[in-house]
């Protein structure tokens, strides 16, 4: 019995003591079951840094002390709070600060376990993008945006099976796509833009569907465009802009039902523009501005494109009458038509439903300046309007309209450009135009004095 009892009171003791060193801080249980950082991690980075011009103090907390050998403090870091493994590296610059010279990405090799790596908007003066990246097979996450790599996109990355995001814009890559990003079927977000990118879209691209964010936008890109970018079914964001794309556009892209904004200008795409447009009823910003060789009439299904903010049609053959229905589109901001010399506007009354227009550009429409309705829509709608250009529109002297609703209204414009015109007479009264910063009126037949306004 007496041994039992001082068995107990041996628990109680230890139990004590025990509460007494937590009180303490002194070897708490929270501090003795925290795990640190990997060692072989913390050599890693350490090397990472070594190779680095840090001259903005980015890596200030990446130091080799007493006081400083848990890396999962570090700045740019986080470790799994259970394993102690770093699984998150961003180190983005923002001016200022960045990190610059040759990067040697080879020292990270011991980084089994990150799943999210960004070191975009720093300087690595033409470094390449090493081969085995594609080790990190657990990365979900990879930006290396605006940091000045070049070469070749490495085949190897399609071994990162995890991967949702890729972003690789703004830097001197060169080459063509792999094929081998077929294989990222979890990818959600890609974005190769602003590079030297040359070759075809390969068709694998149709195995991404889960991509919901695709731009190849301002490469050298050519070929047509892939039927395969219709299985995209989950894209909100596309975008093609400024590459040397041929042929027509697919019957196909009716089939990305999600889509919100389609950029397709700058590129060699010809024939009419397909009805099945019309069936992008999420859509709100639409571009296929620059194909010189797209031609035919505005599609009448335009009409169902409800969702749509920006429209820019600039720089095409188009013909035709600009469709009743265009007037549909109740929040459209911004309407760009410039250089269709073959439109026409034989009713301006679908513009009056535009309440939302701020932008307005019908440059080189030579179809206009006989209607006197026309223009006294024009004075209507300028009490909403921020730009507005009519240039080399054939307006005549009988725009004199057109001056009278400009000197009665209160308007918030802030560029008004009528260059190469007929208008006739004195330049209007402007001291209602309070926010006007931009007034073309070259080339046209105007006289008398400059107003004080």
């Amino acid at each position: 019995m007496g041994g039992y009892f001082l068995k107990i009171l041996f628990a109680l003791l230890v139990c004590f003591l025990h509460t007494e060193i937590s009180i303490l801080g002194l070897n708490s249980t929270s501090e003795i079951s925290r795990v640190k950082c990997i060692e072989s991690e913390r050599q890693a980075l350490l090397n990472f840094k070594r190779g680095l011009v840090n001259d903005s103090g980015m890596l200030s907390t990446w130091r080799d002390d007493e006081n400083n050998r848990d890396c999962c403090k570090w700045k740019g870091l986080q470790c799994n709070n259970e394993t102690g493994h770093v699984y998150m590296l961003d180190l983005h610059g923002h001016y200022p600060q960045r990190l610059s010279c040759l990067i040697n990405i080879s020292s990270l090799i011991d980084l089994q376990n990150i799943e999210y790596l960004n070191l975009s908007n720093n300087d690595f003066e033409g470094s390449y993008i090493p081969k085995f990246m594609g080790s990190f097979t657990n990365l979900k996450y990879l930006d290396l945006s605006w940091s000045r790599f070049g070469g070749r996109i490495p085949y190897e990355l399609g071994n990162l099976s995890k991967l949702e995001y890729l972003d690789l814009k703004w830097n001197s890559l060169d080459g063509a796509i792999p094929s081998q990003l077929g294989k990222l079927t979890s990818l959600q977000h890609l974005d190769l833009s602003l590079n030297s990118l040359s070759g075809e879209i390969p068709s694998e691209v149709g195995v991404l569907t889960s991509l919901q964010h695709l731009d190849l936008s301002r490469n050298s890109l050519r070929g047509e465009i892939p039927s395969e970018v219709g299985k995209l079914t989950s894209l909100r964001h596309l975008d093609l802009s400024f590459n040397s794309f041929r042929g027509e556009i697919h019957s196909e892209v009716g089939m990305l039902t999600s889509l919100q904004h389609l950029d397709l200008s700058g590129n060699s795409l010809l024939g009419e523009i397909p009805s099945e447009v019309g069936k992008l009823t999420a859509l709100r910003y639409l571009d296929l501005s620059y194909n010189v060789a797209i031609h035919g009439e505005i599609p009448y299904h335009f009409k169902n494109l409800s969702q749509l903010q920006y429209l820019c049609l600039r720089g095409l053959n188009l013909s035709g009458p600009i469709p009743f229905r265009v007037g549909n589109l109740p929040i459209l901001h911004t309407l760009r038509l410039e250089g269709n010399f073959d439109l026409k506007i034989n009713d301006a009354k679908w513009l009056s439903s535009l309440s939302f227009l701020t932008t307005l550009d019908l440059t080189s429409l030579h179809n206009l300046g006989s209607s006197r309705y026309w223009q006294q829509m024009i004075g209507e709608l300028i009490t909403n309007l921020r730009e507005l250009s009519l240039v080399d529109c054939n307006l005549t002297d009988e725009s004199v309209v057109l001056y009278a609703s400009i000197q009665n209204s209160s308007s918030p414009l802030v560029t008004l450009n009528l260059n190469d015109n007929s208008l006739e007479g004195p330049i209007p009264n402007l001291s209602n135009f309070t926010s006007l910063m931009a007034l073309h009126l070259s080339n046209n037949r105007l006289t008398g004095e400059i107003p004080n306004t």
